[in-house]
């Protein structure tokens, strides 16, 4: 492909991204999905008694064992119409009664959660992944294969350099680790989608040098899709962006499924100019007959 060509296709993915950069909020809050501390659950207070990080809205496991159990109704029992900011108090009227108790037994015998946006309960572990770049070089699965001998390279002289990790599942997740090559970024953003398409910047990193390093960045949120996405290149750097490694941690055992296409015909809700199409119609890009 030539220069210029290759130029004006990261252009357009630049200019796409940043047009579509809108916030998801699945539960309709008012929170965004990246901050929110009940995902599936509206909690626009973001009540959290307990300070668990999981929302009074979407949180029945009172005593912080992680399971809902007969000693967390043994707590609701005890708190049963008392008043006050109590963990039992589920929708924030102040009273715990019997619309509370109907969260707490949709939950009873359940694992805090997937709705909550994390817990000590989370084991974190790495979670395995694909990849894919907006430049290959060296193609962008080596960044994702456990392999410390192979790396994703960018053709050289370009900005910004852009890898995507799919981890298949949306799952609660702590932390990344990149182990650049030589050639890496000095200013570079972290982001989460759920959809690859609307993205929500997780950390941000400024100031790197050139030459191999291993950045370790914390992160919170679910989310399927991280992208880094690298802005300039650290000084010295005339190639390109190469990572040996890009490793994911999060919670492996809470996955989460959201669902971006509510008439399912193949096109993104947020792309959808024709949201309620009938089931089985063949439809067009933009989501129309």
């Amino acid at each position: 492909m030539h220069s210029g060509l290759l130029q004006i296709t990261v252009l357009l993915i630049v200019i796409s991204s940043a047009m579509f950069a809108m916030a998801v909020d699945n539960d309709a809050d008012g929170i965004n999905d990246g901050g929110d501390n009940c995902l599936l659950v509206p909690n626009a207070a973001q009540r959290d008694t307990d300070g668990d990080n999981i929302g009074n809205a979407c949180d029945s496991d009172y005593d912080n064992n992680c399971t809902v159990n007969f000693l967390d109704l043994s707590v609701f029992a005890t708190n049963f119409l008392a008043t006050g900011d109590l963990v039992t108090d589920h929708n924030g009227d102040g009273v715990t009664n019997f619309l509370d108790f109907v969260v707490f037994q949709n939950q009873f015998s359940g694992t805090p959660g997937p709705s909550a946006l994390y817990s000590a309960c989370n084991a974190e572990s790495e979670l395995p992944a694909a990849a894919m770049s907006n430049s290959e070089l060296q193609p962008a699965s080596f960044a994702v294969d456990n392999n410390m001998g192979t790396r994703w390279e960018t053709f050289h002289g370009i900005d910004p350099g852009i890898l995507v990790v799919d981890l298949a599942q949306s799952f609660p997740l702590t932390r990344v680790e990149i182990h650049w090559e030589a050639a890496n970024a000095a200013n570079y953003l972290i982001e989460g989608s759920n959809d690859n398409y609307t993205w929500e910047v997780l950390s941000a990193y400024t100031g790197g040098a050139f030459g191999d390093r291993t950045d370790i960045l914390d992160i919170n949120g679910t989310y399927r899709y991280l992208r880094m996405y690298g802005q300039t290149r650290s000084v010295g750097n005339v190639y390109g962006y190469s990572i040996w490694e890009f490793d994911v941690f999060g919670d492996a055992g809470a996955p989460v499924t959201f669902d971006f296409d509510a008439d399912d015909d193949g096109v993104l809700d947020v792309q959808d100019l024709c949201p309620n199409t009938p089931p089985g119609s063949t439809v067009d890009s933009s989501g129309c007959v």
